[in-house]
């Protein structure tokens, strides 16, 4: 009897883990709680076991380009050029940069040198640039530099899209501006040249024969183009181009003889529907912009009407009184005159400055 209860028991035990073992598997519990089946197949998250490089980094320097702290004021671009100290074969050695205000990370920078375009405004930057191998070791201490510029908000609006010196064909220097951008005051601008600093001056966006002198601020409008002559003005003062103006190449005018198209448009027939046919057909005669002669209007002493007309009307004050409020009564051109020529004859450095003295735009040749 005292051997039967330990076998008995034992027999219940084993069945009792038979049962367990076929019921209850292993369970475990997953990140969000729910439980998760435990496989042979699970793979344990990779462990990091590498070191970090320690060994011989390359070396950046800059070797030219606008000196720490420096301010730029006579460029709209900064160009850096740099190198690398590198004990292994420089062939493999790239560069990256990056500029504050420009870029959000690193650049890949091909060949040694980086030309920053400038933001318009009074910013601050700073430049860093660190040499790479191929392997992807690089320089932890970047070579850098900090610049300020001054850009006007004109920036790749009003440009300067040509100058010439003066030289054979043309004899006259001519520097020529335009507006691609919203309508500016530009008297007071400057053009700085290697040897002269020149200040655009005032204008007559209509000329009066009246008070030729008479002048206010060049409101350089969206759509204009601008003219600096280095000679004296025709007429006395600058001006904005009208259909009207080649009149004067017939007026007892200033010195010298001015030279402006002759474009100004004949009387129609509807003008000259009540004059007589002998004064229509002598009208018919005379060339685009051209005054009759005082010999001319005596011919007509008899003739009050044609007199009064040709007299009044083919001149300038007598076109620009007819044409003055048609659409295309006003060019798009302003002519300025500087009295002479500023620009060195083989190479020279334009620097056109607004209101502010911010750099607008830069011209070499």
């Amino acid at each position: 009897m005292s051997k039967a209860v330990p076998i008995f028991f034992l027999i219940v035990i084993l069945g009792f883990l038979i049962f367990m073992a076929q019921k209850m598997p292993s369970l475990i519990s997953g990140p969000s709680g729910q439980k998760q089946y435990l496989s042979s197949t699970t793979t344990p998250a990779a462990t990091y076991t590498g070191t970090p490089y320690t060994g011989v980094r390359p070396e950046t320097v800059i070797i030219s380009g606008p000196q720490d702290g420096s301010v730029i004021d006579n460029d709209i671009e900064a160009t850096f050029y740099f190198a690398a100290i590198w004990s292994g074969d420089l062939n493999n050695i790239s560069f990256e940069t990056k500029v504050s205000d420009v870029d959000t990370d690193w650049q890949a920078t091909y060949g040694n040198s980086r030309t920053i375009r400038l933001l318009s405004g009074d910013k601050t930057y700073l430049f860093q640039v660190r040499a790479k191998t191929s392997d992807g070791i690089y320089d932890l201490t970047p070579a850098q530099r900090s610049l300020q510029a001054k850009i006007s908000s004109y920036l790749d609006k009003v440009q300067i899209t040509s100058a010439s010196p003066g030289q054979y064909p043309y004899s006259i220097m001519r520097i020529a501006l335009s507006n691609g951008g919203s309508d500016v005051d530009v008297s007071g601008w400057t053009l700085q040249s290697y040897t002269v600093k020149y200040s655009i001056p005032t204008g007559t966006n209509l000329y009066n024969v009246a008070s030729s002198r008479a002048s206010s601020d060049i409101v350089f409008k969206s759509g204009d183009y601008l003219t600096i002559i280095g000679q004296v003005s025709p007429i006395g003062v600058n001006y904005r181009l009208n259909k009207c103006l080649g009149y004067l190449n017939y007026s007892p005018s200033p010195t010298p003889t001015p030279n402006f198209d002759n474009n100004c448009p004949s009387p129609d027939n509807s003008e000259m529907s009540n004059l007589s046919i002998s004064c229509q057909n002598y009208i018919r005669t005379l060339w685009a912009c051209q005054i009759p002669t005082s010999f001319d209007i005596s011919n007509y002493d008899l003739d009050s009407q044609c007199q009064n007309f040709i007299t009044n009307r083919l001149n300038y004050s007598g076109c620009v009184s007819r044409y003055l409020y048609d659409s295309d009564f006003s060019s798009r051109n302003w002519y300025v005159y500087s009295g002479n020529n500023f620009l060195l004859p083989d190479h020279d450095k334009l620097i056109l400055r607004d209101s502010q003295g911010f750099v607008v735009d830069v011209y070499s040749y």
